[in-house]
Order: C-alpha cells, then structure tokens, then sequence
C-alpha cells in the first residue's frame, strides 16, 4: 500500500531545516527588539518570557530533528508558527502584520510538510482563532496594544483575514494534492517495473534453471559417449593381448604333438574374450557390476591366463598367494582387467632393449592391512627415467616403441583404479628394479569392500 504522504520522507529533512532556521531568526530578532527597546519596562517583561519560551522550544524541536522524527518535528513547527501569530495578534491586534503574516506562512508549511488537506484544516483553524480573538476584544477580555496603529480592528477585517487564510489554503491544498497524485502516479509505476522486474528476474531464474537441467542432460549424455569410447578403447586393447596370447596357442598347436593342453588353453582365451565382450555390453547399459569376489583366486585367474606368454618369453612369473581368501566386493572384469594389463607390460619389459638376459622374473605380490589391499608387480626389466615415469599414464604414450604398444594399457588401469576403486596406482624404478603398485581401499571407501 502506498504511503499518500510519501513526498514527506524526501523533502522533510531539507524544509525542516528551513522551517528551523525561520524560527530561529524570528524569535532571536524578536528577543533583540524587545532587548534594545527603549521602552523594556514591566509591560513588555511578558514578551521577553514568551521569547525565551519559544527558544527553548525551538531547540527542543531542532533535538527531535537530529534524531530523524521528521513527522513529529512538522506537526510541531505548524504549531509553533501559529501559536506565535495567533501571540502576536492577541497582544497587538488582528492587524499586526506579523501575525497574519506568520499564519499564513504555518499554512503553507502545513501543506508542505504534512500533506494537502492540512492546509485546508490549519486555515479553518486558524480563521476560528481569529474570530474567537476579536469576540474577545469585542468582549473586553483581552485589550490589544493599539499604540502602533490609529484604530481597532473590525469584524470586517477578522472576515477579509479569513477569506485570506481559506484562499491561501485552497491553494495551497489544490497544488499538494496535484503534486501527490503526481507522486502517488510515479509511486504505483515504480511499483509496477518493480513487480515486472521481479517477474523477470523469476522467469529468467527458471528459464536458467531448465537450460541447466538440459545442460546437466547433455552433459550425462557426453559423458556416456566418453564412457562408451573408453570402452571401445579398452576392449579393443584386451582384444589386441588376448588375441596375441591366442597366436601364440594356435603356433603351440602347430609346433607340438601333443595338442590337448593347447587346445583346452586356447578354448580358455575363446571363453575369456567372450565374457570381455558380453562384461563390455552390460557396462554399456548399467556401467561397471559391483559383487562380491575373490580377490586372490581373480589374481591367481589372471596368472594362469599369462603364463604361457610368460614362459614363451622365457619369464618366470613368481606368484605366492595369501593363505586365507580375500572377498573384495566391486568389478570383477575390472579388477582383472588392471592386473593384466600390468602383468603382461612387465613380461613385455624383458622384450625392450637394454633388458637383462638373466634373472627374468616378474614377481607379484599382495599384502593387507585395516585400511588396503596393496598389490604390488615387479621386474628386473630396463629402468624407467623420471621423465619418462611422469608420462606413463597419459594416454597414446607407449615405452615398447612404434607397432608395439597402443599407449592406452597403463592410462585405462589408472582410470580403473582410481574412477571404479577410488585407489591408487604409481611406480617407483630405478637401475635394478621396477615395480609397479595398486593401492585399494577398504570400507572407508564407498565404491569397495571388502570382507
């Protein structure tokens, strides 16, 4: 609801101090002249109280000023003028100039300071004030000083002066009310931009908030394809070892006569890399599986599964498992996936050049604590530089050289390990050892357990 009286609040410091430094002057003039009077005797002692009464006054209001009640300060200013025209006229008569000249200015004050129908009810006041002055002059209760003029006043003056004080308040009523109805016109249209800018900030902030929705959307959906192109990757690359650890078993096959072991190997590689291939399709419509698993017998898969390749190579895979079974509940294929992945790279070390002919071993080991399941993979194959550590895991950067290695093994197992298992993996090399580590947490992690 909007406040008729608004102009009140913009203008009321600044006419307020006007008004304040009018009164001021007026009654310190007043007080002077009464002062220097040659004629300061007992009859104008009443005058002087009057004075000193009105400056105190004065500064009283000026206090309220200070403290920012300006609506109270304006009543108290009308008052104060007309009280001190309606002084000046029941000392020195209806046609004291100052006094009329006074009333006239509280009327005008009146419709400034308050609003526009407190002009018209200060005028009716105040001409009431005249009238009841002269029915007390006409009654002889009060005797005006008349020295100053040559005649008393009439009841033809009281009307001219009231017929003064109603023209002066309609004016002033007609002008305040036309400026507050330009200021309640201004007040509803601020209202309305502010209600419409509130609207559009509202239909701004929900039509953001569904363009955020279809962002996030699109966003899942990138991530998807990423997902599903990560995939690709990764099978296309156990596709490319399986499918080498199949020619060597079908060169087994060729080379030896006795073939039932080879072919009983080579339908294991046909079996695993169709359970690769269906592990991929189920990851495309649910993503990774979480079951419970063994962690030493999916180990202990994974060795079995390399070492032919192994001892094709001449390596010797060293692999002593734990006495008691661990069940780790998570991905299975992805688990098998980093371990052979980083098995077959450190058997593929003792094909680099540079790689000792003696003490070829790849030793796997894997330990346990309240916190991880560490398992650790080491060769005496070629030192890995610090420079070239630091690019291990990037992706398309391979160590075996060109037309050897995809680049991508070692980037998938960390996206594995620590995206599915939120662990670790790094390495540590030097001249004589290098040995690659997978950290995996227990149940402090989400994404893993383990029993």
């Amino acid at each position: 609801m909007f406040r008729q009286i608004s102009h009140i609040d913009r203008n009321c410091n600044a006419i307020c101090k006007v008004a304040l430094v009018g009164a001021y002057l007026m009654t310190l003039g007043l007080a002077a002249l009464l002062f220097t009077s040659e004629a300061l005797q007992h009859s104008v002692t009443d005058q002087v109280i009057g004075c000193i009464i009105a400056l105190v006054f004065i500064i009283f209001v000026h206090i309220l000023e200070r403290q920012g009640r300006c609506l109270l300060v304006s009543y108290l200013l009308v008052l104060f003028y007309v009280v001190t025209g309606i002084s000046i006229v029941w000392t020195w008569g209806i046609n004291a100039p100052p006094g009329p000249l006074l009333l006239g200015i509280a009327i005008v004050f009146a419709g400034i300071l308050l609003s526009a129908r407190h002009a018209l009810y200060t005028a009716v006041i105040i001409a009431c004030l005249f009238i009841g002055v002269q029915l007390a002059n006409a009654a002889g209760i009060t005797v005006p000083t008349l020295d100053w003029t040559g005649y008393a006043s009439s009841f033809g003056d009281v009307f001219a002066y009231c017929l003064a004080f109603g023209l002066l308040g309609l004016g002033s009523w007609l002008y305040n009310r036309q400026m507050e109805r330009s200021l309640l016109q201004a007040k509803r249209a601020e209202h309305a931009l502010l209600q419409q800018e509130a609207n559009l900030k509202l239909q701004v902030k929900k039509r953001t908030e569904q363009l955020h929705q279809a962002q996030l959307e699109d966003m899942r959906q990138m991530y998807q394809f990423i997902q599903l192109g990560q995939w690709g990757v990764t099978l296309l690359h156990d596709l490319a070892n399986h499918l080498t650890a199949l020619t060597l078993e079908i060169e087994g096959l060729q080379q030896k006569r006795q073939h039932s072991e080879d072919i009983a190997r080579a339908h294991e590689i046909t079996r695993y890399l169709e359970q690769v291939v269906n592990d991929t399709r189920d990851r495309l419509h649910s993503g990774p599986r979480r079951e419970a698993f063994n962690v030493i017998t999916a180990m202990g898969s994974t060795i079995d599964f390399l070492r032919y390749k192994a001892n094709d190579t001449n390596v010797q895979l060293r692999w002593q498992p734990p006495a008691i079974n661990w069940t780790y509940t998570a991905d299975p294929a992805s688990f098998m996936q980093v371990m052979t992945i980083l098995v077959n790279n450190a058997i593929d070390a003792y094909c680099l050049p540079g790689a000792k002919s003696d003490n070829r071993q790849v030793v796997v080991t894997m330990e346990r604590d309240h916190n991880h399941i560490v398992v650790s993979i080491g060769n005496w194959g070629p030192c890995i530089d610090e420079a070239a550590r630091k690019l291990l895991f990037k992706p398309f950067h391979s160590g075996k050289g060109k037309n050897k290695g995809m680049g991508i093994g070692l980037f998938i197992a960390k996206q594995i390990v620590e995206g599915h298992f939120n662990g670790t993996i790094n390495c540590v090399s030097d001249t004589n050892y290098t040995e690659f580590k997978v950290t995996l947490p227990l149940a402090k992690k989400p994404s893993a357990g383990v029993e």
